[in-house]
């Protein structure tokens, strides 16, 4: 596969986490911080923020990445995706269509 096609996937990986984390602290940085008067609960909470943007920093490297890598460059992306435990990413990686699961309202998953 391409080095340019590998970079853009990873891109628009770290982009969706990015846009997912931002979601997240929405929710989730409002409650934590009417609920604790703990001083490593709000660092934790700040935390959220400053991985929302890390993830949209890489997904902005990697998009500079794409236009830069020439397109005769290639990679062995299997071989990179053998590790790769969650079924559903390495399947996006490798651009094969991705079912959408939505999921109900109030229903948790724990793992």
């Amino acid at each position: 596969m391409s080095l340019q096609l590998v970079f853009s996937r990873l891109g628009a990986e770290c982009a969706d986490l990015a846009e997912l984390a931002e979601r997240l602290q929405s929710v989730l940085a409002p409650a934590l911080l009417r609920l604790a008067d703990d001083a490593d609960c709000h660092r934790n909470v700040q935390s959220l923020d400053l991985f929302a943007q890390r993830l949209a920093g890489v997904a902005t490297i990697l998009d500079a990445l794409h236009g830069q890598v020439p397109s005769a460059w290639q990679a062995d992306v299997e071989a990179a995706l053998r590790d790769v435990t969650l079924s559903e990413l390495a399947t996006r990686l490798r651009g094969e269509p991705v079912e959408a699961t939505p999921h109900e309202a109030g229903v948790l998953d724990l793992f």
